[in-house]
């Protein structure tokens, strides 16, 4: 399919216009400083240019209702490209945003849950006490009378399945734990969501 020259020429002007004044307002390392100031009084910086965006329609409206513009400095084709200037670079910090609610750790999960106060510092758990065995006295030098010896005995467990017994509650203890701050976490993100915090 052939491309649309007009639109490509049109594109062109946007850069240049962009170009143009973004060496005024931003710097190398943020191409966004001047769009992202409004982050200091807690919008968020596309929201902000969404607000730029009501101004300029409001002198599309007018010129359609009046047929003329207020300010004869800045005609239709000016606000045109602002428009769609700005609708880009709101589209790129929008993208932005959504993706940082995205790398949300669970690190910073927790961190979340403790300042909204919802959680608790998290502290590390305390080991489960090791079993204790009630192990058989040890055979005696001396005969036994075995008429006075039940004959069903106790097996009596080795010091290599103690060690492994205790191994198997430790792993079930954090288990159970591991699944727990998962769960925690998955519910405190869900509340966000339902609130607005985040989508």
């Amino acid at each position: 399919m052939a491309r649309n020259r007009e639109f490509d020429d049109a594109l062109d002007e946007l850069k240049m216009l962009h170009d143009a004044k973004n060496h005024d307002y931003a710097t190398a390392e943020n191409p966004y400083k001047n769009l992202e100031g409004v982050s200091r009084i807690g919008i968020q910086p596309w929201r902000g240019i969404v607000i730029r965006l009501m101004d300029k329609f409001e002198r599309v409206e007018q010129y359609c209702t009046n047929g003329e513009l207020a300010i004869k400095s800045e005609g239709m084709e000016d606000t045109f490209k602002d428009i769609a200037v700005y609708s880009t670079l709101a589209m790129i910090l929008f993208r932005k945003e959504q993706e940082k609610n995205r790398d949300l750790t669970d690190a910073e999960i927790d961190k979340a849950l403790v300042e909204r106060g919802e959680g608790k510092e998290w502290e590390p758990p305390s080991f489960p006490d090791s079993p204790e065995w009630d192990l058989p006295v040890s055979p005696s030098l001396f005969p036994v009378d075995n008429k006075h010896n039940s004959d069903d005995t106790t097996q009596q467990l080795t010091e290599v399945e103690r060690g492994k017994d205790a191994e198997n509650d430790e792993d079930k203890f954090w288990a159970k734990e591991i699944e727990k701050r998962q769960e925690d976490a998955r519910r405190a993100v869900m509340r966000w969501r339902e609130n607005g915090a985040i989508s």
